[in-house]
């Protein structure tokens, strides 16, 4: 048996025990001087036995064994070329077949059954344990669909939320890599009141009420040297029988110890489908099991496989959560296992008084998982957020917060505070947050209140009036003083909201503006690295400061994207364009000027997808020309093709209505004109047609030429993708040409260590190696130095230096470059 895989192992032996019950397993191939003469044997030998198998292959004809050779690769190898002679005398090959774990599969099983609220997967979290639990889950529900979320980002929790809700019936998967990740999940399963069908992979760590499941197999040398130290007859057939599961290999060396003979196990084993849950019954029927730790989740995986849904656990496992229900609801302490594990099931607890909790870590994260079983008030989102942020949890503090904001008329005071530390910690919750508690103490509503004064003012005149019996009067005094009381007190909570707010405020809105200004003119000296950093802190300082509104907000995005396009960061790209494109679907038209920066960033972005024709679209709508070919108006035709980048939803509605809208173009800037021009001329490129490319970037360049100042980076970057261009078409002289003139004005304004400078003189050495020209080795070197003290990123340093080092070391005389161009843009 070549390619054996240990999981088949049990397989193999049941197929064999059934014709030859005396057979056995063997790890030692000595165990064949010894076996009985004529026997039937799996032997599971290793590569360093191959030596020995072909001194010794007259004794397995001498006591005419009958041999299973069990062998992996390795060892197959090994047999083949150090044990010739034994080799030859195998009659048949087979290969194993792979599969899963049977345990495992029983275990997924068994935990449906059981509507356990989850799984937890003991695995290290690597590709190969996500691989066999993908193989075991296949194995035990064929057909069913395993959708899997992060729990990863603390930051995520809503989505994580959301995802788990948008999952409906299929079952769920998470990595889970340590207690903080699965307290997450745990909390977000809570709060989209998901009843079961929940897989965590995760390392040992504590998570009452899950069932912990593996696919750990304990190795057949070790089983067994277990089972013959209990003195059981056969060892290596029953560890094999048993699947090697290590919970199951236990449970038959105590089996052996108590004298059950190998017959009624092999028996018990060889026709059950659970090995490990048919050990589990005869071990509780024998004494060895208790089913107070079955019910407490505590008792080895066949012991719940087996009896986890008999009638007496159940009673015990809901006798034992009503103590703890009990205790919990009594202030009595508890340890955090036993409120994990009545925090885990399905059903609603009963609300605990979540503000007063001093509890240690554990047991507090399980009491607030099991608050969000229960539908919470304004005040008790507010205390949930209030003890997530305890936790550093502050994703799901500021989803609470939020909750807790917008459900009652009179956010609670505690927000205050929740507020000023979700912003300590730059949480976007927090500055949102923070605006919704301005706005409600900016707009206060007096002329109800005023009305409730008034009425309450009136009825108290009234019991004092004439005319009146003792008992109205007291009545309508009552209800007036009452009215007046609330009243007054919710003017008194507006003033003390208000006041909260107001200790709070920090510096100028000058500063912000002025390293807002600092960051825009790093990238307008074409330093997109170093202006990504400083405008990432501007747009925090905003936040902060003047809020998401501020018409700066928007600017600091605006050019967070364009630095980020020009930097090649298009993660980061999609992730500012996406959040400037749902403020300006508050703030602004498709009409204006920062919309069409937006669109022309978004078209950037899809031709280094490797989406060209839908960025053509994108940008002859933006500066109103007409589409070229038929192949154009279908994908200017439909907008959702140029929309697959976008994953906000608002943010693609919101471009779609710039492609539909008729009328003339919105009102383009100078620079982002140009920036809009250069990137269609790159779509125009990617698709191959270089004529088409040429005009525009002629357009770009006298357009950049005429309403530009000599040291903006537009003025240059047009004329090299114009060289690039040109050198596609072996077009040498005019592409040198266009080259030429790029490089001398970027080092005419920044200098010969710029950046720009130096993508310039690396296409030109390029060019010029490839025409054998001497030149070609100084401008390389040139290229080199301005690259060594430039601000551009590694990996694009890393790629100049393979280019341009072997055109230093050939001096020019090298022959075709045939690796592309590579200018600062991917597209071509």
């Amino acid at each position: 048996m070549d390619d054996a895989r240990t999981e088949r192992l049990g397989e193999l032996t049941r197929a064999l025990v059934a014709d030859h019950p005396e057979m056995d397993v063997h790890t030692d191939v000595r165990d064949a001087e010894t076996a009985p003469e004529g026997s039937v044997m799996v032997l599971v030998p290793k590569p360093e036995d191959a030596d020995w198998l072909n001194l010794r292959r007259p004794l397995f004809a001498r006591r005419a064994l009958k041999v299973v050779l069990f062998c992996d690769r390795e060892t197959t190898v090994a047999l083949a070329q150090r044990a010739v002679d034994f080799f030859d005398w195998v009659s048949q090959h087979h290969e194993c077949p792979p599969g899963p774990v049977p345990h495992a599969v029983s275990g997924l099983r068994g935990a449906a059954r059981a509507e356990a609220p989850g799984v937890l997967w003991r695995a290290a979290g690597e590709l190969a344990d996500t691989g066999r639990m993908w193989g075991a889950f296949s194995a035990a529900f064929p057909g069913e669909t395993l959708r899997w979320v992060s729990a990863e980002d603390p930051h995520g929790y809503e989505k994580l939320v959301d995802d788990i809700r948008a999952a409906g019936s299929a079952w769920i998967a998470c990595h889970a890599d340590g207690s903080a990740e699965l307290r997450r999940l745990r909390w977000a399963l809570a709060e989209a009141r998901r009843r079961s069908r929940v897989i965590a992979l995760a390392p040992p760590v504590a998570c009452p009420g899950w069932w912990a499941l593996h696919d750990h197999l304990m190795p057949l040398a070790d089983a067994r040297r277990a089972l013959a130290d209990a003195r059981a007859t056969r060892p290596g057939c029953l560890a094999a029988l048993t699947n090697l599961e290590p919970e199951a290999v236990e449970i038959v060396r105590a089996l052996s110890v108590l004298g059950l003979t190998h017959r009624d196990l092999v028996t018990l084993l060889a026709d059950a489908s659970d090995p490990g849950a048919a050990l589990a019954e005869r071990a509780f029927s024998a004494g060895l099991l208790d089913l107070d730790q079955v019910a407490q989740g505590h008792a080895p995986a066949p012991a719940l496989r087996a009896l986890s849904q008999t009638p007496d656990v159940r009673k015990r496992r809901s006798e034992l959560l009503e103590s703890v229900r009990k205790a919990i609801v009594k202030g009595a302490d508890v340890s955090a296992e036993a409120v994990g594990l009545w925090a885990s099931p399905s059903t609603a607890p009963p609300r605990v008084r979540i503000a007063q909790a001093r509890a240690d870590t554990a047991t507090l994260g399980f009491l607030i998982e099991s608050q969000l079983r229960r539908r919470q008030s304004a005040t008790g989102w507010a205390q949930l957020a209030g003890k997530a942020l305890d936790l550093g949890e502050t994703g799901a503090a500021g989803v609470w917060a939020l909750r807790s904001a917008y459900k009652s008329e009179l956010p609670d005071r505690a927000l205050v505070d929740i507020s000023a530390r979700l912003k300590a910690q730059t949480s976007a919750e927090g500055f949102i947050l923070d605006e919704r508690l301005a706005d409600y103490s900016g707009h206060q509503r007096y002329v109800p209140l005023a009305l409730v004064a008034f009425f309450s003012l009136f009825a108290i005149y009234m019991a004092l009036s004439d005319g009146m019996e003792l008992g109205e009067r007291i009545m309508f005094f009552a209800f007036g003083a009452v009215g007046l009381c609330g009243a007054l007190y919710y003017i008194v909570q507006r003033r003390l909201l208000t006041r909260a707010l107001q200790e709070r405020s920090n510096e100028a809105a000058t500063a912000v503006t002025r390293s807002l200004q600092a960051a825009i003119d790093l990238g307008v000296r074409g330093e997109p690295a170093l202006a990504m950093p400083a405008l990432r802190e501007a747009r925090t300082a905003i936040l902060s400061e003047l809020g998401g509104k501020h018409p700066l907000y928007r600017t600091a995005l605006t050019h967070l994207v364009m630095n980020a396009v020009d930097a090649g960061e298009l993660g980061a790209a999609l992730y500012f364009l996406e959040e400037a494109l749902r403020l300006e679907d508050r703030t602004a038209g498709v009409a204006q000027p920062s919309f069409a920066a937006l669109i022309a960033e978004l078209a950037g972005v899809l031709t280094r997808h490797g989406s060209p024709a839908e960025a053509e679209a994108l940008l002859r709508k933006l500066l109103g020309l007409e589409g070229a070919s038929s192949q154009e108006e279908r994908a200017t035709s439909s907008p959702a093709s140029a929309l697959s980048s976008l994953t906000d939803r608002a943010s693609r509605e919101r471009v779609q209505i710039f492609l539909a809208r008729p009328g003339p173009p919105p009102e383009v800037a100078p620079e982002i004109k140009s920036r809009a021009l250069r990137h269609l001329a790159e779509a125009l490129s990617a698709q191959g047609r270089y004529d088409e490319a040429e005009s525009t970037l002629e357009k770009a360049v006298e357009h950049a030429t005429q309403a530009l100042p000599a040291s903006h980076p537009e003025r240059w970057r047009s004329l090299a993708i114009l060289g690039q261009v040109l050198s596609l078409q072996r077009r040498d002289e005019a592409a040198e040409k266009a080259l030429q003139q790029a490089a001398h004005l970027a080092q005419a304004a920044f200098g010969e260590r710029h950046v720009e400078a130096a993508r310039a003189l690396r296409e030109l050495a390029r060019l010029k190696a490839r025409r054998r020209d001497p030149d070609a080795s100084s401008l390389a070197r040139k290229a080199l130095a301005a690259y060594a003290e430039s601000t551009c990123a590694a990996d694009e340093q890393e790629a100049a230096q393979k280019e341009l080092i072997p055109i230093c070391e050939q001096g020019g005389e090298q022959g075709e470059v045939s690796t592309p161009p590579s200018a600062n843009t991917a597209a071509l």
